[in-house]
């Protein structure tokens, strides 16, 4: 059921306006003139890396406005004369910037520069903060959703402590990739916050058990993307105070069960199911467990367990437990997944999961004929390769040790902002292969 956004509906003709306003355009807006506005940085990036934010005037001059700001933390704030300037974010203590951008500020007015995105895909964003005090005994929200990735979020507000069905929330919203809610005024208290992909509350991207907002509390919530790039992460930020991260304590993980014979598998990690008595050859759905570091890995095959193992999962990753072997000498393995979206709309990411037993030659993916992944042996998943989109192309998976395809798609769709994954799973002698949508 899609939510009703029954208390946001007032603010929902300003929502582009809001969503202008609040990240500025590079180079946008009008010169201030003279005058001075105050700014901070937010570091809200994956990275684990410190930065610095500094301003570059015409003349190349520089003035450094913040230095060595930790992830997940803010910094004081700087005054920076009004008017068009370049900002740059930079590593802490190093003179090249990993992002640019130019924005216009107003004299008189407090910004935040806010820092996100992994490592290699760095952004920066300008949130403009002049909204007026509320009411009094009430507070004020809204939601940035930084997180192409994740895609348009809606947002449940409940009774803290309760298990309110998301269908009886009474506070609810969307908001869309990379673009912000307006305000909307709430009475103080402390309340269960969760997330989900937008139209789909059974899909749960964050679970906050605890968000509490204070009598004259200004709040913007800053959505971030998890590493695996479908559940999120949140901050809180105060116009008029601090920062605080709330990181999601899930991540998910899926279960390829590629043993063969039709062997019944099942896994827990952390003591938590990831799939149910699942019959090889298939692939499972994504299952939500607790993250964390030494979880205990158990495997059954046919009732026989594996060897025990300990594995980590990062909070907001995604994972998939590839099971494959003979009935009677299968094998565990933890795959990490990157189901990040394509950077581009006419880009798709794709790779290749060898679950196969009997072969001891890695396999080939190759797409419209030409190769994307090679030499995959069994229990191990190809790096991710990014193509062009195609449709009605050829998709085989080849072994050395055969001369005909294990696997083949005649005509294969390969959409834009699409990632997919290739599993070959059972035996040589019978391979079963699948094409999977992951996003």
């Amino acid at each position: 059921m899609h939510p009703q956004n029954n208390v946001w509906r007032p603010w929902r003709a300003a929502l582009l306006a809001a969503a202008a306003g609040l990240v500025l355009a590079a180079c946008g807006g009008s010169d201030s003139g003279g005058g001075s506005a105050s700014i901070r940085l937010v570091n809200l990036t994956s990275s684990n890396a410190s930065f610095d934010l500094v301003t570059v005037d015409d003349d190349d001059d520089e003035h450094e406005l913040a230095s060595t700001i930790a992830a997940d933390a803010a910094s004081e704030r700087s005054g920076v004369a009004a008017g068009e300037r370049s900002y740059q974010l930079r590593r802490a203590g190093n003179d090249t910037a990993v992002v640019t951008s130019s924005w216009s500020l107003t004299a008189g007015l407090t910004y935040t520069a806010i820092a996100y995105g992994a490592e290699g895909s760095l952004k920066m964003a300008m949130l403009e903060e002049d909204e007026d005090e509320p009411d009094s005994g009430k507070a004020r929200l809204r939601v940035y959703n930084t997180s192409s990735d994740a895609g348009a979020l809606d947002l449940y507000l409940t009774d803290a402590g309760a298990d309110t069905d998301l269908d009886d929330a009474a506070i609810t919203t969307t908001v869309g990739a990379a673009s912000s809610t307006g305000f909307v005024t709430l009475s103080p208290g402390t309340r269960r916050l969760r997330l989900t992909a937008s139209g789909d509350n059974a899909d749960l991207r964050l679970d906050l058990p605890e968000i509490t907002l204070a009598a004259g509390d200004i709040t913007t919530l800053i959505v971030t993307a998890g590493p695996g790039g479908v559940l999120v992460h949140a901050a809180t930020l105060q116009q008029a105070g601090g920062l605080v991260a709330y990181k999601n304590s899930s991540a998910r993980v899926r279960v390829a069960a590629g043993v063969a014979d039709n062997a019944a598998v099942l896994a827990s990690v952390g003591g938590q199911a990831v799939g149910g008595s699942q019959r090889a050859p298939s692939v499972g759905s994504y299952r939500l467990v607790t993250a964390g570091d030494g979880l205990a890995l158990q495997t059954t095959v046919n009732g026989v367990a594996l060897d025990a193992q300990t594995v980590a999962l990062k909070a907001g990753g995604d994972y998939t437990l590839v099971v494959h072997g003979s009935p009677a000498a299968a094998a565990a393995a933890l795959l990490t997944d990157d189901n990040r979206l394509p950077t581009a709309s006419t880009k798709a990411k794709l790779r290749l999961v060898n679950a196969l037993v009997g072969l001891d030659n890695g396999l080939t993916l190759s797409l419209n004929y030409s190769a994307l992944a090679i030499d995959v042996l069994s229990g191990a998943g190809s790096d991710y390769a990014t193509t062009t989109s195609a449709t009605d192309v050829p998709l085989e998976v080849t072994s050395p040790l055969s001369s005909t395809a294990l696997f083949s798609i005649t005509e294969a769709d390969i959409t834009g902002y699409g990632v997919y994954t290739v599993f070959m799973l059972g035996s040589g002698s019978s391979p079963y292969g699948t094409l999977r949508k992951d996003r």
